[in-house]
């Protein structure tokens, strides 16, 4: 029996108080900076909420056919005279084989944020880290 690689997990999560698949498809010589930036500007957006949004993909490494992903993101919202009114970070932590980029399937990535719930599909990062092939 084999075990699946591939996983997507929620941790770290620390308080301080429909889609067009094509459009993340890169060209052919795509860089894993391209590539991170595309992963970074996709989370910050659909995972994050506020009026300071911030992602960044902290680590993306390829062994073989097998990515690792981990990526940080922020959802932070500041009102009159700077005043924050919440600030939570949390950690997406993913392994996926390129090899067999069906497997995900509908699978979702969720987050649970001070202004709700907000998910993904793991297909849409899947996409994104197709370029590295």
């Amino acid at each position: 029996m084999a075990t699946a690689l591939n996983s997507f997990e929620i941790t770290n999560i620390q308080v301080e108080t429909a889609l067009n698949e094509n459009a993340f498809r890169l060209e052919s010589t795509s860089t894993i900076d391209e590539v991170k930036a595309r992963i970074a500007d996709y989370c910050k957006e659909n995972l994050a909420v506020g009026n300071e949004r911030d992602a960044r993909v902290e680590e993306l490494s390829l062994n073989g056919t097998v990515v690792n992903l981990k990526v940080w993101i922020r959802s932070k919202h500041k009102v009159f005279a700077g005043v924050t009114l919440y600030s939570v970070t949390y950690e997406i932590n993913g392994t996926y084989d390129l090899i067999n980029p069906t497997i995900v399937g509908e699978s979702e990535i969720c987050v649970d944020t001070p202004a709700g719930k907000q998910c993904i599909k793991a297909k849409q990062i899947v996409a994104i880290l197709m370029a590295l092939l």
